[in-house]
């Protein structure tokens, strides 16, 4: 089954690289005065949308564009986000990914994470650890909030909601050593995964932004929860996630520096 999700992946992968650098404004939607969508967005989706209807007929799809939320999340479920970081895409950014999750019974069991520009597989299957290009790959061990790189970004802001991270980002980032903003989430919790950075925190991102990547990251020997260190980060819209070391102190600084949340 990660087999063919993983395949499957690589082939979304090979339509958007055609598209790469080519993009019109013509070909672009705008969700929101600041939320883009292009035509390759609903392109992928429907491709990935066929290709799983095919391997898991059983399965409900669940994708950023244009699906409602499944009817029983006990069923079997395949959450996808055919290109996380679409405005990376469009302005021909490398940080864009292929996120394809399955989750069944609650449960997430496969997550693939694909970046085609970076030439970059990402997957793991429950209990069986977690893999970049078919090495196995484990956090950081940095045990100090000011020795670590953290991710964050504005993806409420640019949604128009709040909280929406603008007072807390400058608090959090005089403790740490630095931060990234690459605008691709799911990637992002793949980065952490991997040790390239040690920690992240973002407000309004949704399942089919994290399912994939959270679950190669926890594979991976991470910590994901929301913000007050329970596992209520989809429903609150809230994820801080890190290599486990710093968890707890993390979320110690992400209290004191806010009560907005």
């Amino acid at each position: 089954m990660l087999t063919v999700l993983m395949e499957i992946a690589e082939e979304a992968g090979a339509l958007i690289a055609e598209e790469a650098g080519n993009i019109h404004d013509n070909a672009i939607i705008m969700k929101s005065d600041k939320d883009m969508v292009t035509e390759i967005d609903i392109k992928v989706q429907n491709f990935i949308h066929e290709k799983t209807k095919r391997s898991f007929p059983d399965a409900q799809f669940w994708g950023e564009e244009n699906t409602a939320p499944p009817e029983d999340s006990d069923r079997e479920v395949i959450i996808v986000d055919p290109i996380d970081g679409t405005n990376n895409f469009i302005h021909g950014l490398p940080f864009y990914n292929i996120s394809i999750a399955y989750r069944k019974d609650g449960s997430t069991r496969y997550g693939v994470v694909y970046a085609p520009a970076l030439r970059d597989m990402y997957y793991s299957e429950a209990g069986k650890g977690a893999y970049k290009n078919k090495t196995r790959i484990q956090v950081s061990r940095k045990e100090k909030l000011d020795e670590c790189v953290g991710i964050s970004g504005f993806a409420a802001l640019r949604s128009g909601i709040s909280p929406n991270n603008v007072a807390l980002f400058p608090l959090v980032i005089q403790k740490l050593q630095s931060v990234r903003i690459h605008g691709a989430s799911a990637l992002d919790l793949c980065f952490v995964a991997e040790g390239r950075c040690d920690l992240l925190w973002y407000f309004n991102l949704n399942p089919w932004d994290t399912a994939a990547g959270e679950l190669i990251l926890r594979e991976a020997g991470g910590t994901v929860s929301d913000f007050q260190g329970g596992r209520e980060h989809e429903s609150k819209r809230q994820i801080a996630a890190s290599n486990g070391f710093v968890h707890d102190e993390f979320l110690s600084l992400l209290k004191s520096c806010s009560a907005e949340y």
